[in-house]
């Protein structure tokens, strides 16, 4: 080993030490940083990768400087990068509020930690890029010696091409396209522009450096030498006449597969090298002996060997290449060349609109069409006359690309009616099409036809069925395909191993979609997507990268099909096998998240929702990743629909009634994609512009009202999970506004306005805007009096809408006023609850919101009442969320506790503690996130009504298992909104300082009480039902002072106090009342009573 390579080495194994390191530092903090120790194990897989490819290429990597100084820069990065992370995340503390010190400390800093890993991994891909650059330059290097040797010359004649339309290309043009290619001189610029092809950059290529990488980077520096020979070569000015060879004598009959089949990518590799030997030979022979014929032929088996291995834009190269040295041949006879270069115009067209380029495949495409045409005749060969339907096939194909719908029909029916001319001898052409048609029957047996008109004709039929589908002629488009598959399936024993049978499987797998089951049983579109699946599964497992997505599209087929049947159990299988395949072998973030999402749906249905859950977590993560990649090819999903939504904008000014529609859709469906992502702002930009054309749309065309309600819930829902309290009011007010537009034109969906009211209310008051809120519920109050519920659904609508006024009510200080709403919605709700868990479990929840509300007016006996009537109401039914049972627990302790009955309040609290620990909750919580916000309730409740019991050790506990239960949702549950957490946390750290105080340590507790303070000093500003605790935590505060000896802040604190209520009496006297009840039932409690005898002093003593 030289002295460069141990540097090499040895450098490269002590970055990936200290990658282990960063790697393993995160396995010691919470999730909240789960997207960090994800990076953090991309950067050491990906340099283990880098280490490997090391190890396997050393001879071309070992002598270079710039590769040494690249790793000593990416060890600083590294190094600079590990001290950041012990910094950010420190090792845990064994101590309470050392670990939740910890735990705050690592959120703040989360961003930090990712943004500096971010930049890590880049640098890391950065120096896959290089190492792959220096790679190739020495793959170049050798190849560019072997081909400056050679001295041979093809001559091809420029003046002898013909001149027939503008869209012939000379070989001579051709050289000048190619001019950036004059050299075969090595520079990085020439290394970079060639690793992705001629048009992508280095910067596209995947990090993680495989053999195929290098081997197709191979490839492409071979196709790029014999562009730039043909290049040098096209000016050349005589060549000499040469007789037709043998093989171009024979009648023109092309294979009806490829001469080398394999699903191996290797082999395949090798067969491509050797067709890309065999043409450079030719090239390389004297001039001569040299033979274009021969040379021509090559050329088309290589474009279609490379199309074969996915190498699009060169085998578009060497297509184009392959025309021109055909019409170069037909200028000198084109009765023998004319069927060869409409075979190559063919090929070529396939090229283009595979790589996009769909104008250019249109001119390609209709030339070979055109020429086809020129050579029938009624003594025309077969193979000429099938060779015409073949071009039709594929101008069809890419008329459907281009969505001319009524063109590709036209053509496509006129392949099949030129082969089965062929089929009953008679070439006669038909008049122009009609729309009706009839299936022709064949006994194949009978007809001297060959086998490839046999299958081009089953293939024109699949194409005819295609483009009946697309005029929504579906039922007739569904016999047509059977008829193909029936063709197909006569030639399958002959042709077991190629391109016939995955055409079999295409065909299988469009039998088995939605749009085709309403033709067919169940049963047989299970048994056609059964047939599909084992055909793709033989070709997957030879080349998964080509066949792995089209076995997972069938296999999700095949999981509907099943939903459908009802065997939900052989549901999940399917849909378990398809997410890890689709994990396994696709690199499309979306479409795994998609494959999720269908997944925890079916785990849904058969109850398991713990499994459900960790599908959808799993889901939103996918699209996590594909939206905040900094990688190209992970990002390909997401760009995809982006681009497609950028393709129908333009499309649309040309075609507004066909394109609007698919991007209005296109639009909606982004929008849902960015908000599972958790990217609202740009999900309310495309929810916006997606709710203007359904507007559009929606006024010349009715129907389209169910996807306009659909774009607008969707705009409200984004609304609401916007932390920008400016921009999330605008929507929702912009959107109310539409939904009164669509009222005037539908007088009966009025309904749809009075649900949107109060989301658009719920909106306002979450963003403290009460008197608005008050104001626009009640508009959705007074639609639904005048319009009485008549069903379920419309009691659930009207109980919602009234316990949101009922709460906005009580945030304002007008408790009387909630109360009498809250009951009317438990009234609502009663006559439906025994059939209808849903309305069951509203309604329970506003009879115990009656009972907390009567708490809060000092009314605890009628709480009590109030309290046990719910729980032996809750009791009764099937309540759809067991957290509304909860909910009646709290309150009934709340109540019992406040008339003086810890006892009672202490079984309530342990009850619903078991009840959050059962399955149902567990179950529950999986699919609303919601109800873990009870749990620190529950424990502060119990540590509470403990502590009025005398046993403050026990309270002094649960107080601490309080906190740590509310941080753990911010911790582990980054889908809940700290702002549905942070009042919990509040109260949870109160009670505990209080508990401290009550232990004998108040100074502990301090800190916390004035941070609680302000809080609620801030919340009571906007919302008026926050004084009556803002009251008693001034209070509290004062307490504390005075426990510590500090009278003179304790005296000025009461006097804060007595200033407020003082204020509240003369401003808002019925909130006053409430102030004093609150306060008043608090310090009456015996765990306050006995905190207050402990003090030395009477400045806090009850006026």
């Amino acid at each position: 080993m030289t002295l460069a390579e141990a540097t090499l080495a040895t450098t490269l194994k002590d970055i990936i030490a200290i990658a282990q390191k960063i790697e393993r530092s995160f396995a010691k903090v919470s999730q909240n940083h789960q997207t960090a120790q994800q990076i953090s194990k991309e950067v050491l897989h990906n340099l283990l990768q880098l280490q490997e490819f090391c190890d396997r290429y050393y001879e071309v990597l070992n002598t270079s400087v710039e590769l040494n100084a690249a790793l000593r820069d990416l060890m600083g990065d590294m190094q600079v990068v590990f001290i950041k992370c012990n910094k950010f995340a420190p090792p845990p503390s064994e101590k309470t509020v050392g670990r939740i010190k910890v735990t705050v400390h690592a959120w703040k800093n989360r961003d930090m930690v990712e943004s500096a890993l971010v930049d890590l991994r880049n640098h890391v891909n950065q120096c896959h890029r290089l190492f792959m650059m220096s790679g190739v330059m020495g793959i170049e290097r050798q190849l560019a010696l072997l081909t400056t040797t050679s001295t041979r010359r093809l001559t091809l004649p420029e003046s002898h091409l013909p001149e027939t339309e503008d869209r012939t290309i000379s070989l001579a043009t051709r050289n000048q396209e190619h001019q950036q290619f004059s050299s075969l001189a090595i520079s990085n610029e020439r290394i970079i522009s060639f690793a992705g092809s001629s048009s992508i950059t280095m910067s596209k290529v995947p990090s993680n450096i495989t053999e195929d990488v290098i081997a197709d980077m191979y490839l492409r520096l071979q196709v790029n030498a014999i562009d730039q020979t043909l290049s040098q070569l096209s000016n050349a000015q005589s060549y000499p006449h040469e007789a037709p060879l043998v093989e171009y004598q024979q009648p023109f009959r092309p294979l009806i597969e490829n001469d080398f089949l394999t699903g191996d990518r290797k082999a395949l590799h090798q067969h491509v090298v050797k067709r890309i030997l065999e043409v450079q030979s030719l090239l390389q022979a004297d001039s001569g002996s040299v033979s274009i014929q021969e040379g021509a032929w090559e050329m088309v088996n290589l474009s279609i060997a490379l199309h074969d291995l996915e190498m699009l834009e060169e085998a578009a190269t060497i297509g184009l290449w392959t025309v021109n040295l055909f019409r170069t041949l037909v200028s000198l006879d084109s009765k023998i060349y004319l069927p060869y270069l409409v075979h190559s115009l063919r090929h070529l067209s396939k090229f283009y609109m595979d790589n996009n380029n769909l104008d250019a495949a249109l001119d390609v495409i209709t030339e070979s069409v055109t020429l086809s045409r020129s050579l029938q005749s009624p003594t025309a060969p077969e193979e000429v006359k099938v060779q015409l339907a073949g071009s039709l096939v594929a101008s069809s194909t890419l008329l459907t690309a281009r969505d001319e719908h009524e063109k590709a029909l036209q053509n496509a029916h006129e392949a099949v009616e030129v082969l089965e001319a062929i089929f009953i001898g008679n070439v006669k052409q038909e008049e122009p099409m009609e729309r009706g048609f009839v299936l022709r029957e064949f006994n194949w047996d009978e007809l001297d036809v060959s086998d490839r008109a046999i299958c081009d004709y089953a293939r024109a039929l699949h194409t005819f069925s295609w483009a009946l589908e697309n005029v929504r002629l579906v039922a007739d488009a569904v016999k047509v395909e059977i008829k193909a598959l029936e063709i197909f399936r006569l030639l399958s024993p002959f042709y077991p191993n190629g391109p016939i049978q995955t055409e079999i499987a295409e065909i299988l797998a469009r039998l088995a979609e939605q749009e085709f089951r309403p033709f067919m049983t169940l049963e047989q579109a299970y048994s056609y997507s059964k047939d599909s699946e084992k055909i793709y599964r033989r070709f997957s497992e030879q080349n998964s990268k080509k066949y792995g997505k089209l076995l997972c599209n069938v296999l999700w087929e095949q999981a509907n099909i099943l939903g459908c049947l009802k065997r939900e159990e052989d549901a999940l299988k399917v849909w378990k096998e398809m997410t890890s395949l689709a994990k396994e072998i696709l690199e499309d973030h979306i479409y795994v998240a998609r494959a999720l999402y269908q997944l925890s749906w079916s785990f849904r249905r058969l109850s398991l929702h713990d499994q459900a859950a960790a599908s959808r977590s799993e889901s939103v993560k996918n699209y996590q990743v594909v939206l905040k990649t900094t990688s190209e090819i992970e990002a390909n999903a997401y760009y995809d629909l982006a681009n497609a939504v950028s393709q129908y904008r333009i499309l649309s000014f040309q075609d507004a009634d066909q394109f609007t529609k698919k991007l209005a859709r296109g639009l909606n469906q982004l929008a849902a994609i960015l908000f599972h992502a958790v990217e609202y702002e740009r999900a309310l930009h495309e929810a916006y512009e997606a709710a203007r054309l359904h507007e559009t749309l929606l006024q010349t065309d009715p129907s389209f009202l169910s996807e306009y309600l659909r774009a607008l819930r969707l705009n409200l829902t984004v609304a609401e999970s916007l932390n920008n309290p400016d921009r999330s009011i605008e929507r929702s007010e912009y959107i109310i506004g539409r939904y009164r537009e669509v009222v005037k034109q539908f007088p009966d969906e009025e309904w749809h306005l009075a649900e949107a009211t109060t989301q658009h209310s719920r909106i306002l008051f979450m963003h403290d805007r009460l008197p608005e809120a008050l104001r626009y519920n009640q508009e959705s109050i007074d639609w639904y009096l005048a319009h009485p519920a008549k069903d379920a659904d419309g009691a659930l609508r009207h109980i919602q809408c009234l316990i949101e006024q009922g709460s906005a009510w009580d945030h304002s200080g007008h408790s009387e006023r909630a109360l009498e709403l809250i009951q009317q919605a438990a009234a609502v709700g009663k006559p439906y609850s025994s059939d209808n868990p849903a309305v069951a479990s509203d309604t329970v929840g506003a009879m115990f919101r009656a009972g907390h509300l009567m708490c809060e007016l000092n009314r605890h006996d009628d709480a009590v009442v109030a309290s046990l009537d719910a729980l032996d109401f809750a009791r009764k039914v099937t309540l759809a969320n067991i957290v509304d049972l909860v909910g009646c627990l709290q309150v009934a302790a709340m109540a019992h506790k406040f008339c003086k009955k810890p006892g009672k309040a202490i079984e309530f609290m342990k009850e619903a503690i078991e009840i959050h620990q059962g399955e149902e909750m567990i179950t529950a919580s999986k699919t609303n996130k919601y109800n873990l916000g009870t749990l620190p309730q529950c424990i502060q409740s119990l540590s509470e009504a403990l502590a009025d019991t005398g046993d403050e050790e026990q309270a002094l506990i649960h107080a601490r298992e309080a906190v740590a239960s509310s941080l753990k949702l911010k911790a582990e549950d980054p889908v809940l909104p700290w702002s549905a957490v942070e009042e919990t946390y509040m109260c949870a750290i109160l009670n505990l300082s209080i508990r401290l105080l009550a232990t004998g340590s108040p100074l502990l507790g301090l800190d916390h009480v004035a941070e609680v303070k302000e809080f609620y000093r801030k919340r009571s500003e906007k919302r008026n039902g926050a004084y009556t605790t803002y009251a008693t935590v001034i209070r509290t505060h004062a307490i504390f002072h005075c426990a510590l000896g500090r009278h003179e802040e304790g005296i000025a604190l009461r006097t804060e106090f007595e200033d407020l209520r003082k204020h509240l009496k003369s401003t808002l006297p019925g909130l006053s009342e409430l102030v004093d009840n609150e306060c008043q039932s608090e310090i009456s409690r015996q765990s306050w009573v006995s905190i207050l005898s402990k003090l030395e002093c009477h400045h806090q003593d009850e006026n």
